[in-house]
């Protein structure tokens, strides 16, 4: 599987009601979005050109903005799954249909 992890400073509003885009990777074959929506949900996206998109979304709203917090999310096209850790523990993961 392939993986990228990053650190969101404190201060970041997770409860906010407010979209932002907090990780955006594109590539020929296709392109991995994390933004946190509307719902206040952090939603992972990744796209294959050709053969379609998987979305995992997950509640972010008890995140305390108070301190820093580590992101990662890895993604299989062999095992057909997306995964998302926060903080160094796993937190969810989804099944890719292509």
């Amino acid at each position: 599987p392939e993986a990228t992890w990053f650190w969101l400073k404190k201060g970041m509003r997770y409860n906010d009601g407010q979209e932002a885009v907090l990780f955006n990777m594109r590539k020929d074959e296709g392109s991995i979005i994390l933004k946190k929506d509307t719902k206040n949900c952090l939603d992972f996206t990744h796209i294959l050109v050709g053969k379609g998109k998987a979305n995992l979304e997950y509640d972010v709203s008890s995140l305390s903005s108070d301190s820093a917090h580590m992101f990662g999310f890895s993604w299989s096209v062999k095992n057909k799954e997306i995964k998302l850790y926060i903080d160094g523990e796993f937190a969810a993961k989804k099944h890719m249909k292509y």
